[in-house]
């Protein structure tokens, strides 16, 4: 049996049975509402050959929308749901869009999945009465794992309605290692299925892996605006800042031993630490060397709190091990403030830092590497600044090309 011929039913359910289905906006899995009231967020559409975007309709009245915007939208809040929401608010100055959110909220364990599956499903009926509204684009975000299994259907339907579809890659996991789940999307999808990378690199190692398919790049710089530049201090210790979801995946750990490893060499080093931490036992260390006059942990942190993080700190570390990391929006935001980088460079994170210095390799033994590097950083401030500066140029530079290429995409 053809993989068509395996979708065709779930395609058909949802065109038949979907389309007039109530779907108030706002429940789980379902189309999530425009910021503006009483209206359908507007987005650009995904194939440039197509003719003008038509122009919203009047606050008040609910319209089809002309292209969906399917993926994880926060909460919970990570790289992927910020970069789908940033996206969609980009696109919805020129055309009508909906939102179907694959998001499994707070949801944890199976129940997890099981909340996914119904935002699937719900998702169809969205997709149905947009195509019954005479819409045909679709900007479906791909996820790094399991969570495949939810796009599938509704690839297929998409496919079967003659929509176009418009992958958005955010994870190299299936890049790093094959990917049974990728293998059938792609059969799915078929050659007319465009796929959105974020770095030439990811083109690169997806097409090495699954062999040549159509697609376009587009930088996460994109969603990054600059900030205060914020220049290293010119004496005293130097300050190492790490933010995110703090897990042993992102490197807390290593970063810790790393503040360690700097005053064993004698190195003045200061360590801040912002972001939720859930795993008791990291967050027991945490708490432990906070209580220290070395580290700072700031908690959560958004808005104005975000910005004093990066003013506080000299260097950005992010030793990850995640195997989802692609592209990661902090290291733009650390760039936005003239604040420089030192990673394991997974994904695509070489080409982001653009600095060999700073970009450690994934097998190599990362704290006494990482030692050595900001010891010779925290003897040079200017070189630092420098760095800094070189880093916030390159990210303008990368975002403005990006936003060409939205332009050229919608």
């Amino acid at each position: 049996m053809s993989v068509e011929a395996l979708f065709a039913p779930v395609a058909r359910a949802a065109w038949t049975g979907a389309a007039g289905a109530a779907n108030p906006a706002g429940t789980a899995g379902e189309e999530v509402p425009a910021r503006r009231p009483g209206r359908v967020a507007p987005v650009a559409r995904a194939v440039p050959a197509e003719p003008p975007a038509a122009s919203a309709a009047p606050a008040g009245l609910a319209v089809p929308a002309g292209l969906a915007v399917i993926g994880p939208f926060p909460p919970p809040l990570h790289g992927a749901a910020a970069v789908t929401a940033a996206l969609a608010e980009m696109l919805e100055k020129r055309r009508p869009v909906t939102r179907l959110s694959l998001s499994p909220g707070r949801a944890r364990g199976l129940l997890r999945h099981a909340v996914r599956a119904a935002r699937s499903a719900r998702a169809l009926a969205g997709l149905a009465r947009l195509r019954a509204g005479g819409g045909r684009d679709v900007w479906l975000a791909c996820d790094g794992g399991l969570g495949r299994l939810w796009s599938l259907p509704l690839l297929a339907a998409a496919r079967a309605a003659k929509m176009r579809v418009r992958l958005h890659h955010h994870s190299f996991a299936c890049i790093d290692r094959p990917s049974p789940l990728m293998r059938l999307m792609l059969r799915v999808g078929g050659p007319a299925l465009s796929h959105v990378f974020l770095a030439p690199s990811m083109r690169a190692g997806f097409e090495a892996r699954y062999g040549p398919v159509a697609g376009h790049v587009l930088s996460n710089a994109l969603f990054t605006p600059l900030a205060p530049a914020r220049e290293a201090a010119p004496e005293g210790p130097i300050t190492l800042g790490l933010l995110g979801n703090l897990t042993p995946e992102k490197g807390v750990p290593e970063f810790l031993d790393l503040l360690e490893a700097l005053r064993a060499r004698g190195v003045p080093a200061r360590g801040v630490l912002a972001g939720p931490c859930a795993d008791a036992a990291l967050r027991a260390r945490v708490q432990k060397e906070a209580l220290g006059p070395d580290l700072v942990w700031l908690g959560p942190v958004r808005g104005a709190a975000k910005a004093d993080f990066f003013a506080r700190i000299d260097l950005f570390v992010l030793p990850t091990r995640h195997a989802d990391e692609a592209q990661p929006l902090v290291i733009f935001e650390a760039a936005a403030a003239a604040v420089p980088s030192l990673a394991i460079a997974r994904g695509a994170i070489a080409e982001q830092i653009g600095d060999s210095r700073l970009a450690l390799p994934p097998g190599a033994p990362f704290v006494p590497l990482a030692a050595e590097r900001v010891a010779a950083l925290a003897a040079d401030r200017d070189g630092l600044r420098e760095t800094g500066r070189a880093a916030r140029a390159r990210l303008a530079a990368e975002a403005a090309a990006a936003k060409k290429k939205l332009e050229d995409l919608a």
